[in-house]
């Protein structure tokens, strides 16, 4: 690859591209085609690369009806800008001409000239075909997820699917987690307010805070550069009230990274000793990283977490987190190119690399320990039928209900608690707690 664009356009229809053709994700893509891009245009080239994949079955429609043949492979790029052009024309309500012509211009800087007449051309045939159907946007909210999810999903939850699929096209709320015991949640809701920012209180978790402006420079803020507040979803907050660590315990975060939970669990009960494992080393420097603005501190292992003789020293632990891969259906409006990167047989994949993990870490629960089973999945296949495989299956487990008061996101679950992703506030979220039979829990 040659130098990364200086234009947000070109840069967001290089970065699609790998998502269409190559199944990169826009965590992988983003950071490199914007690496050379201002913070203004930065900022431009981030909300078209979402709001593209967020919609892109609305923007195929519309485009592929003024194609007269497919595209190749290689020129995915062109294609890409189209749907860059008809997303600035329909959603951001760029200008006609502004919208045309830069993406006529950035044909030049994709060094593909041949494709200038073609996406003039494409354009300016969408711009009719929007200006004649102004609610384009949003009639087809359901419609703009794959096939084989909006089937899984109306099969797990038949009177709840369609409020799933609202909330994936909606943008995410700014959730952030403070550290309550050293510093008040209410008292930093107030300095934000003194500052012009509007906060509330999260409902589900005592530490989570709602931003209302979304583009606030957290990193200028005095909570932020003294390691008081961190960004979390406040459905993954509920991870470490779950575990409830004890004051001595020695707690394992499987498949750890970035980190979140880790330091959490270490803010919330900071006299116990935590392993984190995570697979990818790079994804471990993350771990670290965070840790160290947290002033904290954790041992950070880079191994697969099946292969216990390559980490595991023997000693059991009171406490784990078992993070599993999934398919992060419950948090789509955060990483919507999860619609064009998973597929329906990814799940049975998936489900059977969780319940894999988790007999493997039971081997590693001390009797009397607990294990938290999490995912940030909204599908059954990852979940409840998970734990109802795994406790058939192993004699000394038995699941400890979650009464917890979950609000209006909670749907019942045969076990487990099952979180859907709410406007405003939670993303989709499933736990399940598992007690290691020998004595009965305190």
């Amino acid at each position: 690859m040659g130098k990364t664009p200086t234009d947000p356009r070109a840069a967001a229809a290089m970065a699609l591209q790998q998502v269409f053709t190559h199944r990169h994700s826009l965590n992988t893509a983003i950071p490199t085609y914007g690496a050379r891009l201002s913070t203004t245009d930065a900022a431009l080239f981030k909300a078209i690369c979402y709001g593209v994949c967020r919609y892109y079955r609305s923007l195929e429609d519309i485009v592929q009806p003024l194609l007269k043949k497919p595209f190749k492979d290689k020129d995915v790029d062109i294609l890409c800008l189209l749907y860059v052009g008809i997303w600035q024309l329909g959603a951001m309500r760029v200008p006609g001409y502004a919208a045309i012509d830069s993406c006529v211009e950035a044909t030049r800087i994709l060094k593909k000239p041949w494709a200038s007449g073609l996406v003039n051309a494409v354009l300016r045939a969408g711009q009719s075909v929007l200006e004649s159907n102004e609610d384009w946007l949003h009639a087809k909210d359901h419609a703009e997820h794959p096939d084989w999810f909006t089937a899984k999903l109306r099969h797990n939850w038949p009177d709840r699917f369609t409020e799933v699929l609202e909330q994936n096209n909606q943008e995410p709320p700014l959730c952030l987690r403070v550290n309550t015991h050293k510093l008040d949640r209410d008292t930093f809701i107030a300095q934000l307010a003194e500052q012009g920012t509007q906060a509330y209180a999260g409902a589900l978790s005592e530490s989570a805070v709602y931003v209302e402006d979304r583009q606030l420079a957290l990193t200028e803020l005095a909570a932020f550069q003294q390691g008081l507040i961190s960004v979390q979803d406040e459905a993954a907050q509920l991870a470490a009230q779950l575990l409830a660590p004890e004051s001595g315990h020695h707690v394992l975060d499987a498949c750890a990274a970035p980190g979140g939970k880790t330091c959490h669990l270490l803010q919330m009960q900071p006299d116990i000793t935590m392993t984190a494992v995570d697979s990818d080393a790079k994804r471990i420097e993350r771990i670290q990283e965070n840790l160290d603005r947290l002033a904290i501190s954790a041992e950070l292992v880079a191994s697969d977490i099946t292969d216990l003789d390559n980490w595991w020293t023997g000693k059991p632990f009171d406490r784990i987190l078992c993070d599993v891969p999934c398919s992060a259906t419950g948090v789509i409006r955060r990483h919507p190119d999860i619609k064009l990167l998973r597929t329906g047989d990814d799940i049975k994949q998936l489900a059977e690399l969780q319940l894999q993990i988790v007999k493997t870490l039971w081997q590693c629960l001390k009797p009397g320990g607990i294990m938290l089973y999490a995912t940030c999945s909204v599908l059954s296949q990852e979940n409840s039928r998970i734990i109802e495989r795994f406790c058939q299956q192993t004699p000394d487990c038995r699941e400890i209900p979650i009464d917890a008061k979950l609000g209006e996101g909670h749907i019942a679950s045969p076990c487990g608690a099952q979180l859907l992703p709410q406007a405003g506030a939670h993303d989709g979220f499933y736990y399940a707690r598992l007690y290691k039979q020998d004595v009965e829990p305190i």
